[in-house]
């Protein structure tokens, strides 16, 4: 943009004398396909709040394990009747995730819409023996699922 500027009592008006419009359009085009695209947005599935009851159980107990599943935002990251859900343990140190129990009949059925919450309980699961898992208080639990993929193995 040029400006011209014009002396008036002691200070200075400027006056705009050529803009370049085609640019502007250009902008103005840009601006409304942005925030366009920033309103639609997606979410992936989560699985959180993993407990297990109880805290401290004897090799070869029952246990129950806990957790919710929430729905993505598109039906591709729903969790379905079909979803199998695979509970893995860390060795002693807390490292190394390992499958412990796959697909159980959870407490209750997925949610089935956008965003949907659901807490899964399985009961009375048979803890291993003391052989496969030794006393230690550094144990992790996580939770995995297929359909949609969910890798709690990391």
């Amino acid at each position: 943009m040029k400006h011209q500027f014009y002396p008036q009592k002691s200070s200075f008006k400027t006056k705009i004398i050529s803009t370049n419009r085609k640019y502007m359009n250009s902008f103005k085009v840009f601006i409304a396909l942005l925030i366009s695209f920033a309103s639609i947005s997606t979410s992936a599935q989560t699985i959180t709040n993993v407990a297990i009851s109880p805290t401290v159980f004897c090799p070869g107990s029952k246990v129950s394990i806990s957790f919710t599943v929430t729905n993505g935002s598109v039906s591709a990251n729903y969790f379905t009747s079909s979803t199998q859900y695979t509970i893995y343990l860390t060795n002693a140190s807390g490292t190394n995730f390992g499958p412990l129990f796959t697909s159980p009949s959870p407490s209750a059925p997925p949610p089935s819409t956008n965003g949907g919450t659901t807490t899964i309980a399985f009961n009375n699961l048979t803890a291993p023996t003391a052989a496969a898992i030794p006393p230690s208080n550094g144990y992790k639990i996580s939770v995995g699922s297929t359909s949609p993929t969910f890798n709690g193995s990391t």
